[in-house]
């Protein structure tokens, strides 16, 4: 039976590599600027800003190093929230704005819309309002206390001013 033959040199390399492996997997890099910084306030316990290695950022509170409370994130793509987050998670009232300008006011529970809400197109007309069920629009709901309540907490869209407005200071 031939095998094969480990020169001195070959097995402290085998061994060499096998240690480095062994350090990788019990100690995985965390490059902080893989995942992001804490750019000010305190993102552990309290207030900060919390910006991502891709541009992204997550503004407000934070508890146990997840977002918690009101916030406010911004993703590089255009992609917004603005709500409450609750370990690390989109949970209770928030507006999630697309960068094409749709957005949807109501309530989140796991990162997923749940409960009341509507889905308003651009230009502020609805698209969609009533109940969701993780994630997905499951009944329709017009006429409703939640209805007034939701369109009432909708974020105002800005009216665009007129030239005579600005040119008078308005």
């Amino acid at each position: 039976m031939s095998g094969i033959k480990y020169t001195k040199e070959r097995k402290v390399k085998l061994i060499y590599f096998a240690g480095i492996l062994g350090l990788i997997l019990l100690f995985p890099p965390r490059a902080r600027c893989a995942t992001g910084a804490c750019v000010s306030g305190d993102c552990q316990n309290g207030t900060g800003k919390f910006v991502y290695a891709d541009g992204s950022w997550l503004e407000g509170g934070f508890k146990d190093g997840k977002a918690n409370g009101a916030v406010a994130y911004h993703a590089a793509g255009g992609f917004e929230y603005r709500g409450s987050y609750k370990n690390g998670v989109r949970s209770g009232q928030g507006t999630t704005t697309w960068p094409d300008g749709d957005y949807f006011t109501g309530n989140f529970e796991n990162d997923q819309r749940e409960g009341f809400g509507t889905f308003y197109h651009k230009d502020g007309k609805i698209v969609q309002q009533g109940r969701y069920s993780q994630g997905k629009f499951v009944e329709p709901e017009s006429s409703s206390a939640n209805a007034a309540a939701v369109k009432a907490s909708a974020p105002p869209r800005r009216r665009p001013r007129l030239k005579r407005q600005a040119r008078m200071g308005m």
